[in-house]
């Protein structure tokens, strides 16, 4: 089974979702252990995310240790896989 993966020269980063926050804000825990406040963008094509997802999320230029942005989601199947690597 393929997988999309974090590109590094793009400053991505394979995470879990923590927590909710609304407003399209979601807390994640990164693979590089740092938590990021995360957004998804308005037009972008990201089906639901909940706690405990996989995502791919991109740090931000400015603050890159702390804010970032959710690029890509892993179906349900594929987390579960995934989440072993991550913790």
């Amino acid at each position: 089974m393929r997988y999309r993966s974090p590109d590094s020269q793009k400053n991505e980063y394979l995470g879990i979702v923590v927590e909710s926050l609304g407003a399209r804000r979601m807390r994640v825990l990164c693979e590089d252990n740092n938590i990021r406040i995360c957004s998804i963008p308005k037009n972008h094509a990201v089906p639901f995310i909940h706690k405990d997802s996989c995502v791919i999320v991109k740090a931000w230029d400015v603050q890159s240790d702390t804010k970032g942005r959710i690029v890509y989601r892993y179906n349900r199947e594929q987390s579960n896989r995934l989440r072993g690597l991550l913790l």
